[in-house]
């Protein structure tokens, strides 16, 4: 045997193992650049879904901000009733306090009470208290049976 065929036998044998390590590291790169590329995918399809969830988060800010600014505006509305009720309520207490100051004025210092409980004061036809002893009205009042007049 010639000692080239079997150098190029050897060489050729150990080309032949190199090309079948190298076709396994090439499989093996085949199969990791797959699952890199498949992690990659899950990956962009995390951040898609994620991208997703802080436009939806924004627009819920902007839902939310509105409806506060609606109810901002409900709440300032019911103040001011409510102030405007609290004034009109002390405006008819006040009148009131001065209608009872008034009456009690007039009962007690304009026309004060007299101790007799049978005179009775009514104004005149000019304003002036006149007194009336209620013991003569009812005198008067009352007729006796002979002085009653029938017509037939």
């Amino acid at each position: 045997m010639d000692p080239y065929d079997e150098d190029a036998r050897r060489n050729l044998l150990a080309g032949y193992h190199l090309s079948n390590e190298s076709s396994d590291l090439v499989r093996a790169s085949l199969a990791l650049s797959t699952e890199n590329e498949n992690t990659a995918a899950a990956v962009m399809g995390e951040l898609n879904h994620q991208r997703t969830l802080i436009n939806n988060v924004g627009t819920k800010i902007d839902e939310a901000s509105s409806s506060t600014q609606k109810s901002d505006k409900l709440v300032k509305g019911m103040f001011r009733r409510v102030m405007t009720n609290k004034i009109v309520i002390a405006l008819i207490i006040l009148v009131l306090l001065g209608t009872i100051a008034t009456i009690c004025i007039l009962r007690f210092v304009v026309f004060p009470p007299h101790h007799n409980t049978t005179k009775l004061t009514l104004p005149n036809a000019l304003g002036r208290p006149t007194f009336f002893d209620l013991n003569t009205i009812m005198q008067r009042a009352v007729l006796p049976h002979e002085h009653v007049v029938h017509h037939y």
